[in-house]
């Protein structure tokens, strides 16, 4: 577990490259928010993990979309 100083894709950059090649190729699967911002950079440092959104974020985005659909139904 690392803690990093910021969210930056540098800073991801720089910590994950740390890590060799081989290393980063053993990797299978990586958990990220819905951001598209980090499946770029996911994908080239870890080109044989698939990405998956979690599931925090995805209950989150349909309660929103439902709280919203249900108000527009009610006007």
């Amino acid at each position: 577990v690392a803690l990093l100083e910021n969210n930056r894709q540098t800073t991801i950059k720089n910590h994950f490259y740390k890590y060799s090649r081989q290393a980063r190729e053993k990797v299978r699967v990586v958990t990220v928010d819905m951001s598209g911002a980090y499946i770029p950079i996911i994908r080239k440092l870890f080109p044989k993990a698939e990405i998956v959104l979690d599931r925090f974020h995805i209950v989150q985005h349909l309660s929103r979309t439902m709280m919203s659909t249900r108000i527009a139904i009610m006007k």
